[in-house]
């Protein structure tokens, strides 16, 4: 089965739209902060989840304010450091072999967090 990613919170989409709002350079690159930080968290904690934040993160690189696109950049760098190394590099060879499932249909049983984790990263 595919999981599909919920989308952004309308709170998220009302914290970023605030920012169009604030007329203080203060108060705005404050708010990015807080809406930065609030999205990497939420991506860092369960990336599989939270697809639809990177998508977010990803657009506040073309801010005008450069500060933010900075911090959002600086972000995203982080994310990724975080994320990636939990990805396995397979062979061919492997990807031929039957499937480990929660379920035990293949060559052995794994946990369900497991089986989780491969189906998504696959």
């Amino acid at each position: 089965t595919t999981t599909t990613t919920p989308p952004p919170s309308d709170e998220m989409h009302d914290r970023l739209a605030i920012l169009d709002s604030l007329t203080s350079r203060q108060e705005r690159l404050d708010e990015a902060k807080q809406s930065i930080a609030l999205l990497s968290t939420r991506l860092v904690a369960s990336p599989q989840d939270h697809v639809a934040s990177l998508s977010l993160l990803i657009n506040l690189l073309s801010d005008s304010d450069a500060t933010v696109a900075s911090i959002a950049m600086l972000s995203l760098f982080s994310i990724f450091v975080d994320i990636v190394p939990g990805y396995r590099i397979t062979t061919n060879s492997t990807l031929n072999e039957p499937a480990m499932t929660a379920g035990g249909k293949g060559n052995k049983k794994v946990s369900r967090e497991v089986a989780d984790l491969r189906s998504y990263e696959s």
